[in-house]
């Protein structure tokens, strides 16, 4: 069986690099099904990730002026990225448009759609070809997700898009309720992002030793630096009297300085990977920072806000696997304790037959999605 993948691989974020590598993996290695993944690389998308921006506004601008500041280490970082995909993804040849896509769908018996946030209509990359509605080869889906926010997703696209797909998984159980409500005839699985399917043995290949951080540290992981996970970052750094070193993940990154916080602004998935096994401690708000954590068997917190009703603000695909894996006691807030959160064991012996069963039902849904 040759099978076509379409996710979102090709932008520099280290989680979509690895969910994609993981996916492809699982599918050749354990399933023994042929698979390539369509190098979708849209305008839109190169235009996002790009080291410079032909400016449109004065966010663009400041982007600009932090890219010639950092330029040294963003050029490594866009390089690595280049090259980790190069080495370790079965890409297709590079597709910009969606005609392209569908000439190179033509080839195929099965198209995944999946993982990573592809149905995310509100997003400034979506594009119809991550539903593949150009193409009438079958169709599955595998960890798709509508991001954080499904209340905002366009149902009505949805519905139009997703009709005729032959087997449906999405990541989330939102994902899952907002597909019973727009089409309740269709069976929806929730199943793992891909990149909890593998353990670490199968990540050790991808870790590079380019950083020699002799220091104990704690690893911040955000994609959104806000002050919520700043201020905890600050806290932990103080009281335990260790560094904080954040990874690069987008421009906003700036605010660290007031926080004490070091950027390094060359981190690409090798790095990353480097980083969280080498760490002491991680603090992350970011999905895939949660869930490297959990496959390193890191000691970590989950930062983030409460509401009005003294609440944590829960956020489905974060909370979602810490709660399966029965670590959501790990959430923390700016209110003093999160340090006695963070040095408190976790007792992963406790945390692994659950990973297992959420890896096994995956696993089995490919096989019946797959091969019947």
């Amino acid at each position: 069986m040759k099978t076509g993948t379409i996710t979102f691989h090709a932008p520099n974020n280290n989680g979509s690099f690895l969910q994609a590598y993981a996916l492809q993996n699982v599918l050749e290695s354990q399933l023994h099904i042929d698979n390539e993944i369509i190098d979708f690389y849209s305008e839109q998308q190169a235009r996002q990730y790009s080291v410079f921006r032909k400016p449109h506004s004065a966010g663009d601008i400041g982007r600009n002026l932090v890219s010639l500041l950092h330029y040294k280490g963003l050029e490594k970082r866009h390089q690595r990225f280049d090259d980790i995909r190069k080495k370790y993804l079965k890409l297709t040849k590079r597709c910009t448009v969606s005609d392209e896509v569908y000439d190179v769908v033509s080839k195929y018996d099965t198209v995944i759609c999946g993982s990573d946030q592809i149905w995310n209509t509100e997003a400034r990359d979506y594009s119809d070809v991550y539903f593949m509605t150009g193409t009438k080869k079958r169709k599955i889906s595998y960890a798709a997700s509508f991001g954080s926010h499904v209340e905002s997703i366009n149902k009505q696209k949805v519905k139009n898009n997703i009709s005729d797909f032959s087997s449906i998984a999405v990541r989330e159980e939102a994902g899952k309720n907002l597909l019973n409500d727009v089409l309740p005839e269709k069976e929806v699985s929730v199943v793992c992002d891909p990149t909890l399917l593998l353990d670490k043995s199968f990540y050790d290949k991808l870790i590079s030793t380019s950083y020699n951080i002799k220091e104990p540290y704690i690893f911040l992981y955000t994609i959104n630096y806000n002050e919520e996970i700043l201020n905890v970052a600050q806290e932990l750094s103080q009281k335990l009297k260790m560094p904080v070193y954040a990874a690069f993940t987008g421009y906003s990154c700036v605010k660290c300085k007031k926080y004490g916080i070091k950027v390094l602004y060359d981190v690409a998935p090798s790095e990353f990977l480097w980083l969280v096994e080498h760490a002491t401690y991680t603090c992350s708000n970011s999905f895939h920072g949660i869930v490297f954590s959990i496959i390193f068997e890191k000691q970590f917190c989950r930062p983030t806000k409460v509401d009005e009703s003294g609440n944590f603000v829960k956020d489905d695909r974060i909370d979602g696997i810490l709660t399966q894996v029965g670590l959501d006691d790990r959430i923390v807030t700016n209110d003093g304790k999160c340090v006695d959160i963070i040095k408190q064991p976790i007792n992963y012996k406790m945390a692994k037959p659950k990973l297992d069963k959420i890896r096994k039902n995956a696993i089995e849904y490919l096989k019946i999605a797959l091969l019947g």
